[in-house]
């Protein structure tokens, strides 16, 4: 299944944050890896990202590439099933407040806002609160790859 970006490889490679070289290299690599994780063939946007996120470091790129998709596989609670109406994902939402905030700073990094607005240890949930935080991270990659992240996280409430 491809996800719909609003971006395309080509927007990428000619704003210079990639090259189509680098495009190609981990395409190749990717149509000859013997790995039952990864798929055969990935979108050329997500290789993109794969690539920015590496600062476009070859070598780097295929050891992410790698690592990405084991822990999707060994991760499926976490990965998969992306539904907000989830019972979990619910008390999850209400648990933490998870926001991106919606201007980029000067040098293209994304923000994002976390506050725990019930600080009961009864109704936090690691696994759901990673699910929808994962979720997170794709919607702010879905217009424009961000050149990085900015994490805030208000902890007023939690004590030991």
């Amino acid at each position: 299944m491809e996800l719909e970006y609003q971006f395309t490889s080509e927007q990428i490679i000619s704003e210079g944050r990639t090259s189509k070289e680098n495009l190609e290299t981990i395409r190749t690599w990717l149509s000859n890896l013997d790995d039952k994780d990864i798929p055969l063939t990935v979108q050329d946007e997500i290789i993109v990202l794969f690539l920015l996120s590496c600062s476009n470091d070859i070598a780097l790129t295929k050891k992410t590439v790698v690592a990405y998709y084991k822990c999707k596989k060994q991760g499926p609670e976490i990965y998969d099933d992306r539904n907000v109406e989830r019972a979990d994902v619910k008390l999850a939402l209400n648990t933490i407040h998870m926001s991106s905030i919606p201007v980029r700073t000067d040098e293209n990094y994304v923000v994002h806002y976390f506050k725990i607005n019930d600080t009961s240890y009864n109704n936090f949930d690691l696994v759901p609160i990673m699910k929808i935080s994962y979720m997170l991270l794709d919607i702010a990659q879905e217009k424009n790859p961000p050149n990085g992240l900015i994490v805030v996280i208000d902890m007023k409430g939690v004590s030991s």
